[in-house]
């Protein structure tokens, strides 16, 4: 496993990695950036990497916001536009869709496509302090262009999104734990502590079991229920089709025989 690229630091830690953001001075969200990510996360699928905690490597910054080169170059006269924002869109997808879960540890500033990187992950904790988290393209004479409308709407529902990226309003890591763009907020030195932890709880169960659940929910989404309950159904068998849910099934159905807890760990 590689620990270090242009953009990324990783530190492997068993089938957890921590992956660190480094582009000074303010972690801007570029396309290599992205281009980077992707390969690494096939090399974390090839390696059986379970779970992925990424932070930022500079002060007061996860991912400030995206490069506003690349914003300037959107410009649908500019003949890479669209593809390019189509990458972003595939990239940014790709964290939902890949075998580990990805936890954002969020120690600053996340605005614009830095939100918009965060709400692309599975789970989303933040740092207490002055940074804020929140989609303020609209300030600028703009709107998220990587996704932002759309994850945050299916996450925090039409009503709170409008309100938020229509004000262009950031939120403090309390705030966003509040109205759920955020699982938790958390003292800047409990951060990794507990994201690590988490990383290593989740990365204990069976990995076809993990890749189905996300790709159920994930997925799931963009359907329609009786569609949506078809995948949930083959993603099911699948994961039944293992000797790891074979073997945990029956030593719980043991378990629960004898009036034990389950040892599913």
């Amino acid at each position: 496993m590689r620990t270090k690229t242009k953009y990324f630091v990783v530190e492997p830690r068993g089938v957890v990695a921590l992956v660190t953001i480094n582009h000074p001075p303010r972690n801007f969200l570029r396309t290599g950036m992205l281009y980077e990510l992707n390969d690494l996360l096939d090399e974390w699928e090839r390696e059986g990497v379970r779970a992925v905690v990424i932070t930022g490597g500079v002060r007061d910054y996860f991912i400030a916001h995206a490069d506003l080169q690349l914003v300037r170059d959107a410009e649908p006269s500019h003949p890479k536009a669209y593809q390019s924002l189509r990458f972003w869109h595939q990239a940014l997808t790709r964290l939902g869709t890949c075998a580990p879960v990805i936890i954002a540890a969020i120690n600053g500033q996340a605005l614009g496509g830095g939100c918009e990187f965060a709400l692309a992950c599975d789970f989303r904790f933040m740092a207490r302090g002055p940074k804020k988290i929140g989609l303020i393209e609209v300030q600028l004479g703009i709107m998220p262009g990587a996704g932002g409308t759309q994850r945050m709407a299916r996450l925090l529902g039409r009503a709170k999104s409008l309100e938020l990226i229509l004000e262009g309003k950031a939120l403090t890591a309390d705030e966003a734990e509040r109205v759920g763009l955020v699982h938790r907020a958390l003292d800047p030195d409990r951060l990794l502590p507990e994201s690590l932890a988490y990383a290593e709880k989740l990365a204990r169960w069976s990995p076809v079991a993990v890749r189905n659940i996300k790709r159920a929910i994930h997925e799931g989404l963009e359907m329609p229920l009786a569609q949506g309950l078809e995948l949930e159904t083959a993603c099911f068998y699948e994961t039944m089709t293992t000797e790891v849910a074979k073997k945990t099934l029956e030593a719980g159905i043991r378990a629960y025989a004898e009036g034990r807890e389950p040892g599913f760990e």
